[in-house]
């Protein structure tokens, strides 16, 4: 994995640098460093990286003689999603961890009241591709990870599920979402 991963910072390193006007995140540049490296290493404009293309790229640019164990083709092998034996733009995001996030101003805050006694679902409002995973907190505390009979985090829909409201649960109760978490464990390359 260490080396898959030394692949693609270098590929990231090799990409030329548009100045920002100061307000690009670290995600917003990711992505456009990404958009750049397809854009250059897609020669025919299809919108799909082909195995072919692959390879002019890593013999024009000499890759072979610097990676030691990774290869062009191993963007194919390990983020090649669908299995059609082409990378898409979306499929490139997903292997550089570009997370694309938005929360509408008006749901930035969302008040939920609930009687005493019933259930209560809270539901996060963050939309988005490739959405990390979600952390419920509540005075600090992960409640994601805890086994309570009264709190099931409903991880494929995002929401917080409460069976039986009490007045332990009065308070707020914030969600995050990390960008830096990812879990599919990657094989490490061999020639």
């Amino acid at each position: 994995m260490a080396e898959y991963n030394k692949l693609k910072s270098m590929l990231l390193d090799m990409q030329p640098r548009t100045s920002t006007d100061g307000h690009a995140n670290a995600m917003d540049q990711r992505r456009i460093l990404v958009d750049t490296m397809f854009k250059y290493i897609d020669r025919n404009q299809d919108g799909r990286l082909s195995s072919e293309e692959l390879a002019e790229i890593s013999i024009k640019e000499h890759l072979e003689n610097i990676l030691l164990e990774c290869t062009m083709q191993d963007l194919l092998r390990y983020d090649d999603y669908n299995n059609d034996g082409h990378l898409t733009l979306q499929e490139l995001y997903t292997a550089f961890q570009v997370v694309q996030l938005s929360l509408a101003d008006d749901r930035r805050l969302s008040v939920t009241t609930v009687t005493v006694g019933l259930s209560a679902v809270l539901s996060r409002a963050i939309q988005g591709t490739l959405r990390p995973p979600i952390i419920w907190k509540r005075s600090g505390i992960i409640l994601n990870f805890l086994d309570l009979e009264d709190i099931n985090d409903l991880a494929m829909t995002g929401s917080l599920y409460i069976t039986k409201v009490t007045t332990i649960h009065m308070g707020t109760t914030p969600v995050t979402h990390t960008a830096t978490a990812r879990s599919c464990p990657r094989p490490t390359c061999s020639r």
